[in-house]
C-alpha cells in the first residue's frame, strides 16, 4: 500500500486521515448506510480492510467508515475465519469482501 507514518507523528495524521474518510465516505456507514453524522464521533469507526499487523496501512483506499455495530461484525468475523472456527456463518460479512466496497 504506501508508505508508514512516523511514529511521533502518527495521532495528528490519523486524525486528519480519519476526517477525511468519514467525509469521504460522506458520514455514512460503508456497509448499512446509517447516517453517523449525528451520532457522537466515538460511535463512528474507520477500519483498516487489511489489518496492520497484516500489512495494511493507513492509506485512505484502505479505510471504511463504519457504524460501531457493523465494525464489529466485520471484526468478529475475521477472528472467526482467521481460527477456522466450524461456526462461522454468513452472519458475519468477511473483511476480504470489503475489497468491493473500495
Amino acid at each position: 500500500m504506501g508508505e508508514s507514518i512516523p511514529q511521533n507523528m502518527r495521532g495528528s495524521a490519523w486524525r486528519m486521515i480519519r476526517k477525511g474518510v468519514i467525509a469521504r465516505d460522506e458520514g455514512k456507514c460503508r456497509l448499512c448506510g446509517k447516517d453517523l453524522s449525528k451520532v457522537p464521533s466515538w460511535l463512528t469507526e474507520v477500519h483498516h480492510i487489511q489489518p496492520r499487523n497484516r500489512g495494511g496501512d493507513d492509506h485512505p483506499s484502505n479505510l471504511l467508515t463504519l457504524c460501531t455495530m457493523c465494525h464489529k461484525r466485520v471484526t468478529i468475523d475475521a477472528l472467526i475465519a482467521e481460527g477456522g472456527d466450524p461456526l462461522n456463518s454468513d452472519q458475519f460479512l468477511p473483511w476480504e469482501s470489503l475489497e468491493a466496497l473500495r
